[in-house]
């Protein structure tokens, strides 16, 4: 996870892909400043320990190892704490620092319901009347340095990835929010990591599968 991801898959404590692009233009400007703390966050959690702690989505509980957790005493000032509906998680916690992705895990209609009557590019995806159907889909890139996207190639050309650009190495932060039955999964990985979409999702849902009580 780079360490600044923290910040982006927290704003209003909402996946990000529910967001318009001025919200993320303004959580842009935090990241450099608060880049070094997110990482001291992340390296103090108790990665050492298994038993789970209950997390809620929807009609949904799971038992979420602490090792996946990002704790609330932990949590930065600058993150708004979450309640009872929704929450983040590591996907891969024994990984380095830099390779870790995170997960925000909320319902459909919670993140429709914010989504309604915005430009969010969630509506022609998750929130589209069809389901999304993105699985060995190409993808085509468009966009500047600074914003750019990942669109399925086709007649609709629906936003699947949005990225922006960080400061520190020359690599993008990126999401993308895809449906778990009622819930929508949003997957934070960097702009060399797209291809592993698919890869991610799958782990993602199968952990939560595990924890599910």
């Amino acid at each position: 996870m780079d360490v600044t991801r923290g910040l982006l898959a927290s704003v209003c404590f909402r996946p990000i892909a529910d967001i318009s692009e001025g919200c993320l233009t303004d959580a842009m400007g935090s990241v450099a400043r608060v880049g070094a703390l997110v990482a001291m966050v992340v390296c103090t959690a108790c990665f050492g320990c298994t038993r789970g702690q209950a997390e809620q989505a929807g009609s949904h509980r799971f038992a979420v190892p602490e090792d996946y957790r990002i704790p609330e005493s932990d949590r930065p000032f600058f993150l708004a704490p979450s309640d009872d509906d929704g929450f983040t998680f590591i996907l891969n916690p024994t990984t380095a620092l830099a390779q870790q992705v995170l997960v925000g895990v909320d319902t459909k209609a919670n993140i429709c319901r914010r989504a309604a009557g915005t430009e969010a590019y969630v509506n022609s995806t998750v929130c589209a009347a069809s389901p999304l159907q993105w699985r060995g889909r190409e993808l085509r890139r468009s966009g500047d340095a600074v914003f750019w996207n990942y669109a399925l190639v086709g007649p609709e050309q629906v936003v699947l990835i949005n990225c922006s650009q960080v400061s520190g190495p020359a690599k993008g932060l990126c999401m993308a929010s895809l449906p778990f039955g009622d819930l929508v999964l949003t997957v934070h990985i960097d702009d060399t990591e797209v291809g592993r979409l698919a890869a991610d999702y799958d782990a993602a849902t199968a952990l939560l599968r595990k924890w599910q009580r």
